[in-house]
């Protein structure tokens, strides 16, 4: 009888033991599962962040912070056969007649040349 006895109280200190570890292992469960949202959450808003971030105003502006200034004469390469266009800007060289404003199409002051021997500065165009 006292070995029944033994076992019956040996059996439910082992459940005791059990369910004191369990209850312990599931509340670190249920906090890291909150850290787990607040993470997600914090993803989630970084990614609308960087998004927001990427566009082409805010992107210029953070240039413009730091100096940096777009570059009035702009030079195309042609892939296919390696020539440079040489342009004054938006709607010149390489782009021309393309979008409003341009003033390519109406002849003031465009350079189109396509020498890049020609050096900056330098048109090539018909008729001059």
């Amino acid at each position: 009888m006292l070995l029944v006895l033994g076992l019956l109280g040996g059996g439910l200190v082992c459940l005791l033991v059990m369910n004191v570890t369990l209850a312990a292992n599931s509340s670190k469960i249920i906090n890291l599962q909150e850290h787990n949202t607040s993470k997600a959450a914090l993803v989630q808003q970084l990614r609308q962040q960087v998004a927001g971030e990427r566009s082409a105003s805010v992107i210029e502006k953070e240039a413009r912070k730091l100096g940096m200034r777009p570059d009035p004469r702009l030079n195309f390469v042609n892939l296919r056969n390696g020539k440079i266009t040489v342009g004054t800007g938006p709607g010149s060289g390489a782009n021309a007649g393309i979008g409003p404003g341009t003033r390519a199409a109406a002849g003031h002051g465009a350079r189109t040349g396509t020498d890049p021997a020609a050096g900056p500065g330098v048109t090539t165009g018909p008729g001059r």
